[in-house]
């Protein structure tokens, strides 16, 4: 893979990473009083199965010859239902934090597992979907930069990133939250790896072409233009990653 396929998947793979790496907080075994915040984990999964699926949130079929505006209308429906999830645990966790009141309240711990389990099912549905998209396979999946994808990526970044970091204030402040949130944070997780497998396929598969291209159009120079200025910017050892 090229030197820069390798740094975009190294820097993606670090992130992730690093959002996940810090375990969740041991606690005490559930109680007996904790059985409906389990029950209900199942039902909030069915109910927010309704939420996040695609085909009942997405808009009208657009014409087939434009396939690209069906993706981005595909990925604004995932987009937006990762923003809403997360906005609902940044809500809860701000609650949590600021009320004792409720850390104790089965019916608000309730809500905080349904939150966290709709933003799983929304990324699971997330990840099908790319996984069986005409590229999502072997890479081939080109997108006009003025499309729009890259500002819904974005939102989708960061609300994973407010999905990890409400997990932590949730079982930083009810601990008994721990053994429910735990595995909706370890699947996510694996989806972060699927997920960025598939960049890294992606990237190779537009890297890869470009490179080769310029070179046989005797533009190799321009290469060597961002070899140079990389290690002008970076210094010479980090700036060589960008050296293809």
């Amino acid at each position: 893979m090229p030197c820069l396929a390798r740094t975009l998947f190294l820097a993606a793979a670090l992130f992730g990473l690093h959002a996940v790496a810090s375990p969740l907080p041991d606690s005490a075994l559930v109680s007996n009083s904790l059985t409906p915040v389990l029950a209900a984990r199942d039902i909030a999964h069915a109910k927010d199965t309704h939420v996040v699926s695609p085909a009942s949130n997405a808009s009208p079929a657009v014409h087939a010859s434009h396939p690209s505006h069906d993706f981005q209308q595909r990925i604004q429906v995932f987009a937006t239902n990762a923003k809403t999830h997360a906005a609902t645990m940044k809500r809860l966790a701000h609650q949590a934090k600021s009320s004792h009141a409720r850390r104790d309240d089965l019916a608000f711990q309730q809500q905080c597992v349904q939150a966290a389990d709709g933003f799983r099912a929304n990324y699971r549905d997330f990840y099908q979907y790319l996984a069986s998209s005409p590229g999502g396979g072997a890479g081939l999946q080109c997108l006009d930069k003025n499309s729009g994808l890259e500002e819904l990526l974005k939102d989708i970044v960061n609300a994973h990133k407010d999905f990890l970091d409400c997990v932590v204030e949730f079982t930083a402040a009810i601990p008994l939250l721990g053994p429910l949130l735990k595995p909706i944070a370890y699947e996510v997780k694996c989806l972060i790896d699927a997920t960025l497998d598939l960049v890294e396929v992606l990237v190779d598969c537009l890297v890869n072409p470009v490179v080769d291209l310029l070179r046989q159009l005797g533009l190799g120079g321009v290469l060597d233009a961002v070899c140079g200025l990389s290690k002008g910017l970076l210094g010479s050892d980090l700036g060589r990653l960008l050296c293809l």
